[in-house]
């Protein structure tokens, strides 16, 4: 016998996520905003972090990073960051 739970839906965050525009130097710590989920799991570890080539100036863990773009980076730009739930 097997027990399945249905998946009545995604998580999602509780706000939406923002754009950041940082500079040289700056430094920012990136909290993500509440998760939820209509489904009871352990949404902390659903979560995917891919920052790409921004990888190099962000530290931390899910949920709180922080973020110091310095003057030895290398690539200036605009970084695009993937976040799967």
């Amino acid at each position: 016998m097997s027990i399945i739970v249905p998946n009545t839906g995604p998580p999602s965050f509780k706000t939406k996520l923002s754009n950041i525009k940082m500079t040289v130097n700056d430094l920012r710590t990136l909290m993500f905003p509440l998760m939820i989920d209509p489904d009871i799991e352990d949404t902390a570890s659903l979560v995917s972090c891919d920052f790409g080539m921004a990888t190099h100036f962000i530290q931390g863990r899910y949920p709180s990073f922080k973020i110091q773009p310095s003057s030895n980076d290398t690539h200036p730009g605009i970084y695009e960051v993937k976040v799967i739930l």
